[in-house]
């Protein structure tokens, strides 16, 4: 059973992560916040970085809990 719920909310985590790259450029076409920032003289790479470190760290720090989790489960490759 506890596999079947790590493989949940694997599932689930990795959904959440991947929804934030649809939902970052919808986001900023309504808002037009790359108008903004280049209008005060931020770069077009600053805020595509800025953007991509952003989603690295959540993507990073939900792999991480899912590597924590399979040792005190104890789960077994099949």
């Amino acid at each position: 059973m506890k596999e079947v719920i790590y493989l949940v909310w694997a599932i689930f985590s990795l959904a959440m992560c991947s929804g934030v790259a649809v939902e970052t450029p919808v986001l900023e076409r309504q808002t037009g916040l790359r108008q903004y920032l280049n209008i005060i003289g931020l770069n077009q790479k600053a805020y595509w970085l800025g953007n991509f470190l952003f989603d690295l760290i959540l993507f990073a720090i939900q792999a991480v809990i899912m590597v924590y989790l399979i040792f005190p489960l104890k789960l077994v490759g099949y």
